[in-house]
């Protein structure tokens, strides 16, 4: 992925788009504004573009938490169209491991993957030595 701002056009059908970001908490509104035009372009309306704004937040969050420790300290956001969906991912250099506390329903973190699941139609995680990438798709109006 490249730093700052790429585009790419297939004939105007199946745009994608990447920014780059220093995972630092300030940018989060950044990331969620980068999101919500993407999502705005494909026709959503404002609740499900609310819907991914929150997803956004959760997983640039969990980037800056787990991933912007490391000597990188960049967040690569995307946007693509993909037949009926419209994927975004959130890459960092860190790893991630999933960590649910079934003991503490009130505890401050450790939810916000189910909470993703349950505002977006596809998320999906892949953690590994080079990085996390974090997929969440919701399908075209």
């Amino acid at each position: 992925m490249s730093a700052g701002r790429a585009a790419a056009e297939d004939g105007g059908t199946n745009p994608e788009t990447g920014i780059a970001l220093p995972a630092e908490p300030r940018c989060v509104h950044e990331a969620r504004q980068f999101v919500d035009h993407a999502a705005a372009a494909c026709g959503f309306e404002e609740s499900a573009r609310f819907d991914i704004q929150l997803a956004t937040s959760e997983a640039v969050s969990n980037a800056i938490v787990h991933g912007g420790s490391s000597s990188r300290g960049t967040i690569w956001i995307s946007a693509v169209q993909e037949e009926d969906m419209l994927t975004f991912s959130v890459a960092d250099s860190g790893t991630f491991v999933v960590h649910v506390d079934a003991e503490d329903p009130l505890a401050e973190s450790g939810r916000g993957l189910a909470f993703m699941a349950r505002v977006m139609d596809e998320v999906c995680i892949a953690s590994g030595d080079d990085g996390t990438l974090v997929r969440f798709s919701k399908r075209l109006p």
